[in-house]
Formats: C-alpha cells, structure tokens, sequence
C-alpha cells in the first residue's frame, strides 16, 4: 500500500498533463479545421492565416519555381546606382504573370530589368479548394555592387 500512495499522484499529475496538452492542440487548431475559406476576390494578396491551411481545405499559396535575377547595367554599375526595385504583379490561374507595376523604382534602366526578370518567373499558382486562382504578389530585386 504505500507504495500506492507513492504512485497514485504521479500518474495523475501526469494524466492531467496529457489532457491540458491535448487541450491545447485542440484550441490551437479546432478554427482552422472548422473554419470555411470563403474565395478571394481576384487580385487580392494571398496568404494563410492557420498552420497547415492546405489540410484543411486544400488552399495552398504561389509556389515559385524559378525566379531569375536581373542583369545589372553597365550605365547603374558606372553611377553606383544600389537598392530595392518593389513590382506588384499578378500571378495568373493559368501560370502566366500579368499587370506588372513598380512601386519603387530605381534609375539607369535597372526598374526595366526588374520587370524583364519578373516576366520570366516560374511557379505553381495558388489554389482554392483544390483549384487555381489568381493572386496578386509583391516581388523584390535588390540591387547591390558589392
């Protein structure tokens, strides 16, 4: 017996632990799993709000593949010409980008080779529900000589 009384409030300190546990894994993702995705509107930023989104409801974001870097010319390389070129693009059901626009814009035709290099990105189009959507993305190029 007094090994019992030893025992006894081990093993339920430890049963409550694993309840309290599982207790937590439920609220965490209970949301998720019950929650209905209502579709997006086209050209709206995609993104996912629950961890594992894609389980649940077979939502999944752009997957890019490829994404090429620009080519510095030789007019911003002999200007010293550094920094960020921000493009809001849209990225096609169909696996094409479209409506290219730059937000920051750098000068000496590096704005230019940005939006040539983002042309020809490679990716898998987000999907809703299992099918694809159109998504509109920010994209970056930095420009550094160093």
């Amino acid at each position: 017996m007094p090994i019992a009384k030893r025992i006894f409030p081990f093993i339920v300190t430890l049963l409550l632990g694993l309840l309290l546990a599982g207790a937590f894994d439920l609220l965490r993702f209970a949301p998720c799993a019950k929650r209905k995705v209502a579709p997006l509107p086209s050209g709206t930023l995609s993104g996912l709000s629950c961890p594992n989104a894609s389980r649940f409801d077979g939502t999944m974001p752009v997957r890019i593949l490829f994404k090429p870097e620009p080519r510095y010319t030789s007019r911003a390389i002999a200007n010293g010409t550094t920094g960020v070129v921000r493009l809001r693009a849209q990225f096609n059901a169909d696996g094409t980008i479209s409506d290219i626009e730059p937000l920051a814009t750098l000068p000496d035709g590096l704005t230019e080779e940005a939006i040539r290099a983002a042309r020809q990105i490679k990716f898998l189009p987000a999907t809703e529900n299992g099918r694809p959507v159109s998504v509109t993305k920010l994209i970056e190029y930095k420009f550094d000589l160093y």
